[in-house]
């Protein structure tokens, strides 16, 4: 049967799926850092220009770059964004954290008793593989 084995450093949570006693997959999870697939609430804070790279502030003064823009939002409006590829530590161009403008509700993730983000994904395919990350713990 396949099980997860959860290990807390510090500053991030390391995981893997192991079956038949064989590593099947690994997550790393960095403290402090929104996952990939959570929608927050953000202030357009730079339209960018010709409507591409745009940037945003969400709750907390994450920054995030928005390249298609934020088409039909005026700047200092707020929007929800869906974060699409998580900041790595440091502050490099190559590191920045990525997001495109989202209609639906923020979806805001808790910390569980190990430490994992627990959460409702915004797509079927994100909730099912979440679900078992979640329920195998």
């Amino acid at each position: 049967m396949p099980e997860w084995l959860i290990e807390r450093g510090i500053g991030e949570t390391r995981a893997v799926l192991v079956e038949h006693g064989e590593i099947v997959e690994s997550r790393i999870e960095l403290d402090g850092v929104i996952p990939a697939g959570s929608v927050v609430h953000a202030r357009l804070v730079n339209n960018g220009t010709n409507g591409r790279n745009a940037i945003a502030i969400a709750e907390g003064g994450t920054e995030y770059l928005l390249p298609r823009g934020a088409p039909g939002v005026t700047q200092g409006a707020t929007l929800n964004i869906e974060v699409t590829r998580e900041g790595a530590p440091g502050r490099s161009r190559g590191n920045c954290r990525l997001a495109a403008p989202r209609t639906m509700n923020p979806i805001y993730f808790r910390r569980s008793r190990n430490g994992l983000a627990e959460g409702t994904w915004p797509s079927p395919a994100h909730l099912m593989n979440w679900e078992v990350w979640v329920g195998a713990i």
